[in-house]
């Protein structure tokens, strides 16, 4: 403690170095500096150099001369009343404008301090007079000090609200919020913060321009640090409550890994209902191209078995007539070269689009629209069409075969797309994870820091009332040591009366 103590001290850049806290801080003077620096005191207007400054200063300098020592060592019987009374003035000087200034800030000595000082036995002569205007100086600028103080008090104060603000704002763009503390009821604790403190500093200010300013300064001050430290601490768990916790960010993270997978599952839906309603339309074609092929061949082989008897009777009728059978058989081949023309053109349709089920399908029907408005003239016609239909028998198993093969090469490629997809949510969940543990760490970095300066601007207090406790001892210890002369120089009055009246008493008895 002492040691931190010390370093502190050492950190506020004072006139001389600290070596030792209870000689260094006798007089009051460095104690001052400290209050200067920690902008609790004004100017340095009154304070003197005591007892161990003055000490120190004058060893020094003569341990630089030697002409200097003799000096000293002659003037040191004649000086040393007054040396040490003016030290002992300036010394209580000083800590009367400590006190002072130690007032407008309203720090108290405890009960059992006061017992403590009572029964000490040190002394110290009262204060000069010309104090009593240093003294009101003090007050005005204790009041002035504590007005500036609550401003800048509320300004820090709006200045940490924003802050939080923007916290909790990102922490919503990033989606990290805490569901069960939502922004509104935050910001309408800071803002009723905001106002009782600013409310608080007004009825300070008020006091301090109607009332008297010690009383300003003892009402103000205090309540106005208890409010701000109560204030910081809300705010702080506040935002410590807002933090979001591993569960919650846990929860959103499984949140959003449903929502694609249910997103995923009905995409995957859609196209397996496509892909079943293409499989459907393709064997529908395939079944009515089997029907108009079926027919098509049943016609053939009824108009084969026909054939024999329509030749026999037109070979009949041109016994008889004499003159039919060179037309006849000039339209049996004019008959024929129509039907070996269709089935060629068939058969290039269907070996131009043996890939295409619905090409294949448009050929056959038109094929068969072309050709079975008339009867097959012979077996050979007959032998073409039964080929033809097995070649088209032949494409659609291809093409049954093909698709089956494609429908594989889809499934494995779906598969690979899925185990490719859940590590990619894999990934993307530990990252996000990593992020959330990262932020968080910061957020509890940053809590940790405010909190080492909330306990660092609680040493500064604890020191403060330290000092000011010190203070109250050796004034208090002054006023006992004048109260006992006082009382001593009464008893030595009493005294001589007493022996006085002895006397006359005594030489009333005795006559000359």
């Amino acid at each position: 403690m002492t040691t931190s103590i010390m370093e502190w001290l050492e950190s506020l850049e004072l006139s001389q170095p600290i070596v030792c806290l209870e000689t260094d801080f006798a007089d009051g003077y460095l104690f001052a500096e400290v209050l200067q620096r920690l902008s609790l005191l004004q100017h340095m207007q009154g304070f003197q150099r005591g007892s161990s400054s003055s000490k120190r200063s004058s060893s020094s300098r003569g341990s630089r001369t030697s002409s200097s020592r003799s000096r000293s060592s002659t003037s040191s019987s004649s000086s040393s009343s007054s040396s040490s009374s003016s030290a002992l003035t300036a010394d209580v000087q000083n800590f009367t404008l400590l006190k002072k200034a130690l007032d407008l800030i309203d720090i108290r000595l405890s009960p059992s301090a006061v017992h403590n000082i009572s029964s000490s036995k040190l002394a110290a002569p009262a204060a000069a007079p010309a104090a009593a205007a240093a003294a009101e100086d003090g007050k005005r600028e204790g009041v002035l000090l504590q007005q500036q103080q609550s401003r800048g008090k509320t300004k820090a104060r709006s200045t940490v609200l924003e802050c939080i603000d923007s916290f909790e704002l990102n922490l919503q763009r990033q989606g990290l919020g805490s569901p069960a503390a939502p922004l509104d009821s935050f910001a309408a604790a800071a803002a009723a913060a905001s106002s009782s403190a600013a409310a608080a500093a007004a009825a300070a200010a008020g006091a301090a321009g109607s009332g008297s300013p010690a009383a300003a300064a003892a009402g103000g001050c205090p309540a106005a640090a208890a409010a701000w430290g109560e204030e910081v601490e809300e705010l702080l768990q506040q935002m410590k409550a807002r933090l979001p916790s591993q569960q919650s960010q846990q929860e959103m993270n499984n949140q959003i890994m449903n929502k694609l997978h249910a997103a995923k599952r009905a995409q995957e839906t859609n196209c397996y209902e496509r892909s079943r309603r293409r499989q459907l339309l393709l064997m529908e074609q395939t079944k009515k191209c089997r029907e108009a092929l079926n027919s098509r061949v049943a016609a053939a082989a009824a108009a084969a078995a026909a054939a024999p008897a329509a030749a026999a009777a037109a070979a009949a009728g041109a016994a008889a007539g004499g003159g039919i059978a060179p037309g006849a058989a000039a339209a049996a081949p004019s008959a024929a070269a129509p039907g070996a023309a269709g089935a060629a053109g068939s058969n290039c349709n269907s070996s131009s689009n043996s890939n295409s089920n619905s090409n294949s399908s448009s050929s056959s029907s038109s094929s068969s629209s072309s050709s079975s408005g008339r009867p097959v003239s012979s077996s050979s016609e007959l032998q073409r069409a039964v080929d033809r239909a097995l070649r088209y028998e032949d494409v659609i198993k291809c093409n049954l075969a093909v698709k089956e093969q494609l429908m594989k090469e889809k499934e494995e490629k779906r598969k690979e797309m899925q185990q490719r997809h859940e590590q990619q949510q894999q990934q993307q969940q530990r990252i996000l994870t990593a992020a959330a543990v990262q932020e968080r760490v910061k957020i509890c970095s940053s809590v940790k820091a405010i909190r080492r300066k909330l306990k660092r601007s609680r040493l500064i207090a604890l020191c403060e009332a330290m000092a000011y406790k010190i203070t109250e001892i050796v004034i208090n210890a002054s006023q006992q040591q004048q109260q006992r002369q006082q009382q001593q120089q009464q008893q030595q009055q009493q005294q001589q009366q007493q022996q006085q009246q002895q006397q006359q008493q005594l030489a009333a008895s005795f006559p000359p």
